[in-house]
């Protein structure tokens, strides 16, 4: 069964192509990336499509981890979708999705994970459940201040 992570923030942008060609840069990652992570992406040449795969690696608490993304799947200009194929997790995906509302452009981040180590993961769930808060607040406050300057 899958633990289930979702945040949604309100994005002041000119329009939702703007919001969705941001995260499709690859070079923005560490730029919205929480700074405890201390995220680089390893290669930054790759073309962000479907079926390619992104390399992160993040260091914390002096442990390496490197991370391999398959870009699942792509749907302009509302939704990107990552799938680990190498993490720390037994399984995550990660959906990016766009959507306008009357209001202006929601922007939601969605993750479905499996923890690792077993059975003993499960006794980490409200850990990462509090990492993931602080990571994905830090991400949609910095694309916030982020667009604000396209």
């Amino acid at each position: 069964m899958y633990n289930r992570y979702q945040k949604i923030s309100q994005i002041e942008c000119s329009c939702i192509e703007d919001l969705f060609n941001f995260h499709l840069d690859v070079q923005n990652i560490e730029k919205v990336s929480h700074p405890s992570l201390n995220t680089k992406v390893l290669n930054p040449q790759i073309q962000t499509k479907q079926g390619e795969v992104l390399h992160l690696q993040t260091r914390r608490f002096y442990i390496s981890m490197v991370w391999e993304m398959e870009i699942a799947l792509i749907e302009k200009p509302y939704k990107i979708v990552n799938i680990a194929t190498k993490s720390p997790f037994h399984y995550w995906r990660h959906s990016h999705i766009f959507q306008e509302k009357d209001y202006g452009i929601e922007m939601i981040d969605q993750v479905e994970f499996i923890p690792p180590f077993g059975m003993v993961g499960k006794f980490l769930e409200p850990i990462i459940a509090k990492e993931l808060d602080k990571m994905f607040e830090h991400r949609h406050q910095a694309t916030i201040e982020l667009l604000k300057t396209v």
